[in-house]
């Protein structure tokens, strides 16, 4: 039952994304209200946000951002363990066929981790981009 109720949201999703997508104030607040449960979210920038623990979150690419990309072939993280991140920094790069994207903060947070073990299988993103157990990115703790 859980699994067709997350799946009727994904599909409202990317209706709403689609509907609003040159309103991203406006589609914020829906994609919270509509698609978020108290431990996962999308961003606009289709980054997910997992929280695995007090103030400790997981960042991935969405399924929808990944099927725009294409085939994912590279990502290069641009910070190291410990650094400092404001809400809206660059965390990464992630290079398909198609282009490059930019994985985005979505709060200030410090940098706990990166996950090299998808360095050697970029097919995990490919596949199960919100695999929440096996295609994080990056590790986060947010700064209160």
């Amino acid at each position: 039952m859980y699994n067709i109720l997350f799946k009727n949201l994904l599909i409202l999703n990317k209706i709403i994304m689609y509907r609003f997508l040159l309103k991203p104030a406006k589609l914020n607040n829906i994609a919270k209200r509509l698609y978020s449960t108290k431990n996962y979210y999308i961003t606009p920038t289709l980054e997910w946000v997992n929280k695995i623990e007090d103030n400790i979150y997981h960042i991935g690419i969405s399924q929808e951002a990944s099927s725009k990309l294409g085939e994912i072939v590279y990502l290069d993280y641009l910070d190291d363990i410990d650094d400092i991140i404001e809400k809206g920094d660059i965390l990464g790069h992630i290079e398909s066929s198609k282009a490059v994207a930019e994985i985005i903060s979505p709060f200030d947070c410090k940098i706990i981790e990166n996950n090299l073990d998808i360095l050697d299988n970029y097919e995990i993103l490919n596949e199960e981009a919100e695999n929440l157990t096996k295609s994080w990115l990056i590790k986060i703790k947010k700064n209160i």
